[in-house]
């Protein structure tokens, strides 16, 4: 004979809760892009121990910073082109910080569906509006959907745009 266990769960029966979030009226910005890219980008060139992640976008390029970068910590930026987006909508150059961990769980579960390899929306209108970040696959009748809420403004200035074809150097302090 052997050792047995017995685990007794208790289920609890509640309602279920689901935030009622609008849909970005008005103008708003919207990106698609496939999450193994978006992946590669934030989980290789990103520190985890930096919280907040900036994307900003204007009609050439896409920015992906850390955010307002604390006293001696490591400024990190990274400038998408439109072309490696399948859906780059921008609604003038405008900017919002998020949580960097609650991206990389939704960019988990976008790699965990790779053969799948459906694109993840992102949508947001302004600093301080939530972020809308979808999965959709039509075929497997997939849809997740999560809204992350924006981290507290910081006044960044909109970053100058580039000249087609030149990359930015930064001036020496």
């Amino acid at each position: 004979m052997g050792i047995s266990k017995l685990h007794q769960l208790y289920v609890l029966e509640c309602e279920c809760l689901q935030a009622v979030v609008p849909l970005p009226t008005g103008r708003f910005t919207r990106l698609s892009i496939r999450p193994k890219l978006l992946a590669d980008l934030v989980m290789q060139n990103f520190q985890t121990s930096q919280e907040e992640l900036t994307v900003t976008c204007q009609p050439r390029p896409a920015y992906c910073d850390n955010g307002v970068p604390a006293a001696g910590s490591v400024q990190t930026s990274l400038s998408l082109r439109p072309d490696e987006f399948h859906e780059y909508r921008p609604s003038g150059s405008k900017g919002v910080t998020f949580c960097q961990r609650e991206l990389r769980c939704l960019l988990m579960f976008g790699d965990w569906q790779a053969p799948a390899s459906f694109p993840l929306e992102i949508e947001f209108e302004r600093p301080g509006r939530p972020v809308q970040f979808h999965y959709a696959a039509r075929r497997w009748l997939l849809k997740a959907a999560t809204c992350c809420p924006p981290w507290p403004s910081l006044s960044r200035p909109p970053r100058p745009a580039a000249a087609p074809g030149r990359s930015r150097t930064p001036s020496p302090s």
